[in-house]
């Protein structure tokens, strides 16, 4: 599991002698705090290379690094359907709901989503059910026209907030990835030592990732020799 890993490293690189050990829930909290900065520097990132890249300054190789953003924020990436809530004429959005891809309509048709309500009254009057037009307001979605059909959706949904889950033996805790409140670091797979940096850095310990790298190959081969020596 991705936040076992995680943890297991961060206290493999912590000098607990010195700065003790930290319960569960201050690495959860810790973690989610991480999780959240990390995703947060996708859509500035992305924002830049892409940028970059319609001036022609980025790289055209495989090694494309817009990309290679849109894959990590492809880990939230969820479908849904809205449902028409007639008294309030509106689509309830999705209760983990960060951020709207795309909507379509039963046609298969996009909708359009305006700015603002200046926007949306303004585009009314050109709209139909083959440019069909829509608008946030809070958590609800406003379309025109509307003959009440569900809607599809994609987004990008919340961060869930890790929990790293133990069963107490012998005063030890060890861990259980099988409890029902469990929940594994929600990031994608390739963040695993830059969430361990982060988590570092909020303990007071200043790593680079290609250092905590090389100290955790020191490590295993430590162990690897320690294991065929024994």
């Amino acid at each position: 599991m991705l936040i076992d890993r995680i943890l297991n490293k961060v206290k493999s690189l912590l000098n607990t002698d010195v700065i003790g050990n930290f319960s569960p829930a201050k690495f959860n909290e810790f973690l989610h705090d991480a999780l959240q900065e990390r995703n947060e520097e996708y859509f500035f990132n992305l924002r830049k290379y892409v940028n970059r890249e319609n001036k022609g300054l980025n790289s055209s190789t495989l090694e494309n690094i817009p990309d290679r953003f849109r894959e990590k924020l492809a880990h939230y990436s969820t479908d849904g359907i809205l449902v028409f809530a007639p008294r309030a004429e509106t689509y309830p959005l999705p209760a983990d709901y960060r951020y709207l891809d795309i909507v379509l309509n039963s046609s298969g048709v996009e909708v359009e989503i305006l700015k603002n309500s200046k926007e949306f009254n303004i585009y009314k009057s050109f709209a139909n059910s083959r440019c069909p037009i829509g608008r946030i307001s809070g958590t609800k979605l406003k379309v025109f026209p509307n003959n009440s059909e569900d809607l599809e959706i994609t987004y990008l949904r919340e961060i869930k907030y890790p929990k790293w889950t133990y069963n107490s033996v012998n005063g030890t805790e060890m861990f259980n990835p099988d409890a029902s409140d469990f929940q594994d670091a929600d990031i994608h797979i390739s963040e695993e030592d830059e969430m361990v940096r982060r988590v570092l850095l909020r303990f007071g310990i200043h790593l680079k990732e290609q250092d905590i790298l090389k100290y955790i190959l020191r490590d295993d081969e430590t162990e690897f020799k320690k294991t065929n020596t024994d």
